[in-house]
């Protein structure tokens, strides 16, 4: 078994400290960022894709409160992206052996203000795969290291980089495909004026969805007409509510419904395995 050695744990020190860096670095110019106004709000139509209330100014919580959030973000990524590299390994050769390359999977994304941006994800699904935008359970195009990156939610560690490059947060609305936010534009003009996040309250109260939509005859009508107008109206309580206190219990209540999902995917598979 391989020891670390002086030289590796000095390089290990040393990366740490350029990750706190670029995290102050990055802190700073995002203090320089102006905030953005929001609009005002609207009646709704027969999606639920517009508002239905005066909320005003669409800035959440204090200056002081997102400058802190933002160091934190990226303090707490850069440090996850190192302690995680030999993780992250360990996946991209588990992909590797099992369904080839590519290791990771990127999709645009909408973010805030609009700006598109790459969203990175270990691959779960095979490479040449095509079809709905959407993924139901029991879906074929999964792998089957696909399967347990999906019950573990490790499919989503690469967006430690998207946070780290400014383009997500720890905690926030889960960003979206630009033909959703389209859809509902109006809405998003109010959500996105934060950056999306990992993990947010539709993240632990939708952590069913690929079951609930594999249940239906239309998985995409579904998802539009019922399951996304319930998780914008969950972004913006977030964003109306946003604090340091509510990203800790976002971030605690994934936790807990990430091991849940975990211990229930393994059951099921033991439960399997004993039928064989």
């Amino acid at each position: 078994m391989l020891g670390y050695t002086p030289a590796l744990v000095l390089g290990r020190r040393a990366v740490l400290k350029a990750v706190l860096l670029v995290a102050v670095l990055r802190a700073t110019l995002d203090v320089l960022q102006p905030r953005i106004p929001g609009p005002a709000l609207e009646r709704t139509d027969g999606r639920g894709c517009k508002y239905t209330r005066s909320i005003g100014r669409s800035f959440a919580g204090t200056e002081r409160v997102s400058k802190l959030k933002r160091a934190i973000d990226v303090a707490v990524s850069g440090v996850a992206l190192v302690v995680l590299s030999p993780l992250f390994v360990v996946i991209g050769l588990a992909i590797i052996l099992d369904s080839g390359f590519p290791v990771f999977y990127f999709q645009e994304r909408v973010g805030r203000g609009f700006r598109r941006f790459r969203i990175s994800k270990f691959r779960s699904m095979k490479a040449d795969h095509s079809g709905s935008k959407i993924t139901v359970g029991g879906d074929s195009r999964v792998t089957r290291i696909g399967k347990i990156l999906r019950a573990t939610k490790m499919d989503e560690l690469p967006q430690f980089w998207n946070v780290v490059a400014g383009d997500m947060s720890l905690v926030g609305p889960r960003p979206e495909i630009p033909d959703y936010v389209e859809m509902c534009r109006p809405r998003y003009e109010r959500i996105l004026t934060v950056r999306p996040g990992i993990t947010d309250l539709a993240s632990v109260r939708f952590r069913d969805e690929e079951r609930v939509l594999a249940e239906v005859a239309n998985p995409m009508e579904h998802y539009a007409r019922e399951i996304l107008p319930r998780k914008l109206d969950l972004a913006e309580e977030y964003v109306r509510r946003h604090s340091l206190t509510l990203d800790a219990s976002i971030l605690l209540r994934t936790a807990v419904a990430v091991f849940r999902g975990a211990r229930k995917t393994h059951r099921a598979q033991s439960a399997r395995r004993r039928v064989r």
